[in-house]
């Protein structure tokens, strides 16, 4: 297992023949029933790793139907100048589980007749993975060489053309999720159908503090939450200043950011649900302020 080029997981997987599923970080990703024995796959994008987490793999064995659990501890930690680093934290682990004991269940799809899918246990709390923040140092190149995303000249911070910079990206989840980004209380951004998509962006530290809300909500009619919204924003502004040449940054880490259920029957002004997308025109440039967690501060 390893970050690859472009910044995606990529995983080699070997065992008995069987069902298999693997899991990113508590979050089902691929099921494969008729699994050989041997697959090569892509995961999500490496800035949906956490800090530390697991990346497991349960195999329902051909020969005897039992299901085994394996998994290795991972994530992505700060390494030489901030760039972001993927790292194997622990040796690979096996055990036997109980079908009941299974972190996932097979649900019916209203999509297709005799279909399914697998629904995790327990739900993830939002529909897109939680966004990581790097702070890069003076010379480092963009991790990857995936440049930043910020295209719109609209986007308050505007990417320098090379570090000393705050990195940042978020990976859409299962669910067909919609979302949409405020950066210091103007658009930055949106998506809809944002199943496993993925983007970064950089601020140069002339533009901090920064602040960052994040909208985003379950769009397929299978998922048990569809139609819910959530806001995810850091606790407190991203603070970034120079010191000896050195960029500092403050309430970035994963612990610094804030998941807040809205209310059943929540719509984000300007999303059209029949239509699952955003009403350019109705959709506000500037974040309202009682929709903004930052605002009176």
């Amino acid at each position: 297992m390893s970050c690859g080029g472009r910044g995606f997981l990529g995983v080699h997987i070997w065992g008995e023949r069987g069902v298999m599923v693997l899991r990113f970080w508590g979050r089902s990703w691929v099921y494969a029933p008729g699994f050989v024995g041997e697959a090569w796959g892509g995961g999500p994008g490496c800035m949906s790793a956490p800090e530390r987490g697991a990346v497991e793999v349960y195999l329902k064995r051909a020969r005897d139907g039992r299901w085994v659990r394996g998994w290795v501890e991972a994530g992505l930690v700060e390494g030489a100048g901030g760039s972001p680093e993927f790292r194997v934290l622990g040796e690979l682990k096996t055990q036997a589980v109980e079908e009941a004991d299974l972190p996932f269940e097979r649900v019916p799809d209203p999509r297709a007749a005799g279909g399914f899918y697998l629904e995790d246990r327990p739900l993830p709390p939002a529909p897109v993975w939680l966004p990581r923040a790097f702070c890069l140092q003076p010379g480092v190149g963009w991790p990857w060489g995936v440049e930043p995303g910020n295209w719109n000249p609209d986007y308050p911070p505007v990417a320098p053309a090379s570090p000393p910079a705050l990195y940042y990206g978020y990976e859409g989840d299962v669910g067909d999720p919609a979302f949409i980004e405020y950066a210091n209380g103007k658009y930055a951004g949106r998506r809809t159908d944002a199943d496993r998509v993925s983007g970064a962006f950089a601020v140069a530290p002339a533009d901090g503090p920064l602040k960052i809300v994040l909208y985003a909500s379950w769009r397929a009619e299978w998922h048990p939450l569809y139609g819910r919204w959530v806001r995810i924003y850091p606790r407190e502004p991203i603070s970034m200043r120079l010191e000896g040449g050195r960029l500092v940054c403050e309430g970035h880490r994963p612990a610094d950011w804030v998941v807040e259920p809205m209310p059943e029957g929540f719509n984000f002004p300007g999303f059209l649900p029949e239509e699952n997308d955003f009403d350019v025109f109705n959709t506000p440039y500037e974040l309202p302020a009682e929709l903004d967690p930052y605002a009176g501060r």
